[in-house]
């Protein structure tokens, strides 16, 4: 199994409680999926480690629940980056 996240913190928290209920191994590491060179990093790790990838949870998501008028231009990329960009790059 293998995880990403974008803080350190959170990956290390996720694998300590995955390998604590798990039996296989627990792979982590710190990537951004709205950054395709992270993404990349991430799946040459998988490849590397675990011998490639057998199955991918993509479950990355951002929702800004404000009017259309009230997005602003960051609001707008960052929900494009992760909902849309993420995925292909995933």
């Amino acid at each position: 199994m293998a995880i990403c996240g974008r803080s350190e913190e959170t990956v290390k928290n996720a694998v300590s409680q995955l390998t604590n209920k798990s039996k296989s191994k627990v792979l982590g590491k710190v990537a951004d999926v709205r950054r395709n060179t992270e993404v990349a990093d991430l799946f040459t790790l998988i490849d590397h480690e675990m011998g490639g990838l057998d199955v991918l949870v993509n479950n990355a998501g951002v929702g800004v629940f404000k009017s259309t008028a009230d997005l602003s231009v960051d609001d707008w990329q960052k929900t494009i980056e992760t909902n849309l960009s993420g995925v292909f790059y995933c």
